[in-house]
């Protein structure tokens, strides 16, 4: 029940906040879209209810993007061509989307 309250919820926020970035935008431009929403949810906090929505259109973005293309989702879109390896990164090194540098980077 609560796990149905939470997806009523995530697809609230992507109907009545994020459609904007949404319709009538072109799909391929990822990066931006998501760089919209990001900011758009700055003054609520980046989690919960809100960071399942982003993930949501996120996803759903790559899979139209990949269908489009006549590939699989789980190619790299960009690139065209599979991932045969991923490459993770500890915690305390992340990559923010919006400025490109390190969390532990000072200026």
């Amino acid at each position: 029940m609560r796990e149905l309250r939470r997806r009523r919820f995530a697809c609230a926020v992507i109907d009545q906040h994020f459609r904007r970035f949404l319709i009538g935008q072109d799909p391929f431009n990822i990066e931006l879209i998501w760089d919209q929403m990001n900011r758009s949810t700055m003054p609520y906090g980046l989690g919960g209810i809100t960071n399942m929505a982003m993930a949501g259109v996120d996803l759903a973005l790559y899979d139209l993007v990949a269908r489009s293309l006549g590939i699989p989702a789980s190619t790299n879109c960009s690139a065209g061509r599979r991932k045969s390896r991923s490459r993770a990164m500890p915690p305390s090194i992340r990559i923010t989307r919006s400025f490109g540098r390190t969390a532990d980077s000072s200026g």
